[in-house]
């Protein structure tokens, strides 16, 4: 799977987790909360309990990542993307979540939307995971 794949995966996941307790509280109060559940160990654990879709975007990141330090890295990058998606949509849930489902078919089109330093350190994380990947052999 590729990384942006898997960053679109984690974002449809733990996005609704994030965003349903900040209703009505803004759309910076609800990126802030989606950007600390993505980057936070603890709380994405927390928003896995008992969320099926959570789990499994989770252990795909963990499976590709292959180390703690990859997974962090994947999960700050999401959280990073979040706000652009956030800029672009103009903060709309609906646009947010239908350029995410697009997402999982055309992972090359959430690629696209990433700044230029997005898209650089999702290459330096796809270099770390096939270096890792290499030693490991």
């Amino acid at each position: 799977m590729k990384l942006h794949a898997l960053i679109a995966s984690a974002l449809l996941s733990f996005v609704p987790a994030a965003v349903a307790d900040e209703a009505g509280s803004g759309d910076e109060a609800a990126l802030a909360k989606t950007q600390q559940l993505l980057r936070d160990p603890a709380k994405r654990s927390a928003a896995t309990r008992g969320d099926a879709a959570a789990t499994a975007a989770d252990a795909q990141v963990r499976t590709v990542a292959k180390s703690d330090a990859d997974t962090q890295a994947i999960y700050d990058l999401s959280a990073d993307v979040m706000a652009t998606l956030v800029e672009l949509t103009g903060g709309d849930a609906a646009k947010m979540a239908n350029l995410l489902e697009e997402a999982k078919s055309h992972p090359e089109k959430l690629a696209e939307k990433f700044t230029p330093q997005q898209r650089a350190k999702l290459e330096q994380i796809a270099k770390q995971i096939e270096s890792s990947g290499k030693s490991a052999k």
